[in-house]
């Protein structure tokens, strides 16, 4: 053979063998920026340059992100591993409880355990072939099969969050206790919140916690749509607002807090023993199903995901009033949407009616040897009395109102009326009490014919619409004092005779 066709020989052999590079390569010199990637776990702290991370051995790998909208990206990603830098530093990755990207633009997001458990986390430069362009230089995190959310560009920083940094938990005892958040932040003041370009209705999370969570813990495990879980410290939420109306609400989220952090679309945001859900998104996450002739999401499904065992679930509404229903008949229920803010409870003709609560409040979890412990009200107190009444007839079923849903919802009024007796008798006393149209009027009953007024001892006298005024009450008191009948109610209709007064009132009948 010629040394000139040995020459070429060898020439080709050293191209195809550069042609053949795979992965643990490194990179050209091609590739350089000033500067390096700061690194902190508590009192370790380390700056590795990024021109060094170029020329570490790389891996090409074919990786997918996930948009908030659900739409998956697939890209050929190229870059060093992270976790082989940190194991470098002396860190057990076993023992990395999150990490926080922070970007050179101040995003910044934390990335709990459970995202990167078990896959690698690439510092990547190229993408498809093609090295990263400014303002996306000098890294991208890339982690697979994850929300893009967590593919931070323009990385700067990462700081590591062991497991022993963490506090340990205390156990919380009692039962759980979960509130419709809708209904629990009607009795909280809302304040304006910019977002964006809009302008919606925010509450504070400290005044959230104050009123509603009693055995408190050290962080907060918020759980979004899509099923996006994310666990924050307990101090960072008390700084914090819920922004309850508008785009991604309910959304935690403060001034200045980089969006990375913002939690969107809560279905649950869980602290000690106390569980906030959000009835809207339930609704979307749940399967719908029919209960006398009312559509919501089912209850079977909702207390599954809550991972409720105990023997029975405790119902609660806005007033107070309660029902237990066995666990093992949440398959007979739903939450149902009354309107934008309000939901029920109910249950299929297999229980009785009484145990559908309207404006549900909160439920709790009962097991058989939990002590239930009722309130003690003394004698002769200046408090209004507890009383509920059934008001049946609605168009869209039977609804209970009790005492402290009046005293929320209803304005008191005190009237003199003049009872006649059958002897001829006159006595005028001084009643307080509830007009009945006002009542009619919360409950939105815009025509009617007579309605049915019933005592607990089945004694009932019928009122045309024209014999029924504003001096028509539900009194709950006279003179002053409680009233001292059966259900602490009467009818009071003043110019009528005394016959047409209904003592220990229980039922109302819309006609």
């Amino acid at each position: 053979m010629s040394n000139k066709k040995l020459v070429m020989l060898l020439v080709l052999v050293v191209v195809l063998m550069v042609g053949c590079a795979t992965v643990g390569e490194t990179v050209s010199d091609e590739l350089a920026y000033e500067g390096g990637l700061k690194i902190v776990s508590n009192d370790i702290e380390k700056t590795v340059l990024y021109n060094d991370i170029y020329k570490m051995e790389n891996t090409t790998v074919e990786m997918k992100n996930l948009s908030s909208s659900g739409e998956t990206a697939e890209v050929e990603v190229t870059g060093a591993s992270l976790l082989n830098i940190i194991e470098e530093m002396g860190i057990d990755i076993n023992e990395v409880a999150s990490l926080r990207f922070i970007a050179g633009d101040g995003y910044e997001i934390d990335v709990p355990k459970e995202i990167f458990d078990g896959k690698d986390i690439i510092l990547a430069y190229k993408f498809d072939g093609e090295n990263l362009f400014e303002p996306q230089m000098p890294l991208r995190t890339a982690i697979n099969d994850v929300r893009s959310m967590y593919w931070v560009i323009n990385l700067v920083e990462i700081d590591i969050n062991l497991s022993s940094d963490i506090e340990v938990e205390d156990v919380v005892d009692g039962n759980q206790v979960y509130y419709i958040l809708e209904e629990a932040v009607k009795s909280l003041e809302t304040e304006d919140y910019s977002y964006y370009d809009a302008t919606d209705s925010a509450i504070r999370v400290k005044d959230l916690f104050e009123k509603y969570v009693d055995n408190t813990s050290n962080s907060v495990k918020f759980i979004a749509t899509d099923n996006f879980e994310k666990t924050e410290e307990l101090d960072i939420l008390m700084d914090g607002y819920i922004k309850i109306t508008g785009e991604n609400a309910p959304l935690f989220t403060s001034p200045d807090m980089p969006a990375g952090m913002q939690v969107k679309n809560i279905v649950s945001l869980k602290c000690g023993n106390t569980t906030f859900l959000t009835g809207k998104l339930l609704q979307d996450k749940f399967t719908q199903k029919k209960v006398r002739n009312k559509s919501g999401a089912s209850l079977e499904e909702i207390v599954t995901f809550l991972d409720i065992t105990s023997d029975k679930i405790e119902f609660f509404a806005s007033d107070g009033y309660s029902a237990q229903v066995e666990r093992n008949l949440m398959n007979e229920g739903i939450l149902n949407l009354m309107d934008d803010t309000t939901y029920q409870i109910k249950f299929s003709e297999v229980l009785d009616k009484s145990t559908s609560i309207k404006e549900v409040l909160k439920f709790t979890t009962v097991n058989e040897d939990s002590e239930i412990v009722s309130p003690e009200v003394e004698e002769n107190s200046d408090v209004d009395s507890i009383w509920e009444i059934e008001i049946s007839g609605l168009s869209d079923g039977d609804f209970n109102l009790g005492s402290e849903k009046a005293n929320r919802k209803l304005e008191k009024v005190k009237l003199e009326a003049t009872k006649v007796k059958k002897d001829g008798t006159e006595t005028t006393q001084e009643w307080t009490g509830y007009k009945v149209n006002d009542i009619l009027s919360f409950l939105k009953v815009e025509d009617y014919n007579a309605i049915t007024f019933i005592s607990s001892d089945g004694y009932e006298v019928e009122l045309i619409k024209g014999n029924i005024d504003d001096e028509t009450i539900v009194a709950i008191s006279v003179d002053g004092e409680n009233l001292t009948y059966e259900s602490q109610i009467q009818l009071v209709v003043k110019n009528q005779t005394g016959n047409m007064w209904v003592k220990s009132l229980k039922q109302m009948i819309i006609k």
